[in-house]
């Protein structure tokens, strides 16, 4: 073990000799610690600054927005639907046309079968292990699924768990303060939304551009299938 007084000697001789290499180290050394401690003040500071913002354009409240987590056969987005739904479709399907049917007896107009559209379609992509009546898949072009799932939103409704009692609950636990029902309004013609070419907004186009039915050749042409919505901002005061 190196005795005190050798180390101070040892000490000394290092800041001697290397007097030059020691002081850039301490000043590097401190220049990076003053960098820190800079970045931690700007930061602290900036959100301090976007904490009270928020604040005051709030009127010191914040606003939270809800959406209802509705299962996906619910709304007609699911993949795939069981036997028993398919079978549940093609029956309310038959009582839909037969009950049309019967509307046009008693008005005295002459029904055309042709005019059906069915509800469900020939999926070539469902496994060919599945029963050919199940590999099939929902026709959004047919009125059939439009009232099918009009009908089954109104079931779940019934008894959806997600409810605005709950809610409530939920709220409560966060000091929540109201409750409000949004209701965005938007315009109804297409498109939108016009592109403003050298000063000159293009009026040329009257609906919406896509190249095919995927949310891509919707996006790629975005500029005139988007549109205006409006919120009631009054609810932050």
């Amino acid at each position: 073990m190196i005795r005190p007084r050798y180390a101070i000697k040892l000490a000394r001789t290092k800041l001697r000799s290397k007097r030059g290499i020691l002081i850039t180290s301490i000043i590097v050394a401190s220049l990076l610690f003053a960098a820190l401690i800079a970045c931690i003040i700007v930061f602290t500071a900036a959100e301090k600054s976007a904490q009270d913002f928020v604040k005051k354009a709030g009127n010191n409240k914040y606003l939270v927005q809800v959406r209802p987590n509705i299962p996906d056969n619910v709304l007609g987005y699911a993949q795939s639907y069981t036997p028993e739904e398919l079978q549940a479709i093609r029956s309310f399907e038959k009582e839909y046309y037969n009950d049309l049917r019967q509307k046009y007896k008693n008005a005295g107009v002459a029904y055309d079968a042709a005019m059906e559209v069915p509800a469900l379609q020939p999926d070539p992509f469902r496994p060919q292990s599945l029963p050919e009546d199940q590999r099939v898949r929902i026709n959004r072009e047919s009125p059939v699924t439009n009232a099918w799932f009009a009908k089954k939103l109104q079931d779940y409704t019934v008894t959806a768990p997600n409810t605005i009692e709950k809610l409530r609950m939920l709220g409560d636990t966060y000091s929540a303060t109201g409750y409000y029902l949004q209701k965005p309004t938007s315009f109804s013609s297409l498109p939108q939304s016009r592109i403003i070419i050298d000063g000159k907004e293009d009026f040329s186009v009257e609906e919406a551009k896509r190249d095919g039915f995927t949310l891509y050749d919707s996006f790629i042409h975005s500029a005139y299938n988007g549109y205006y919505q409006f919120e009631d901002n009054a609810l932050l005061h």
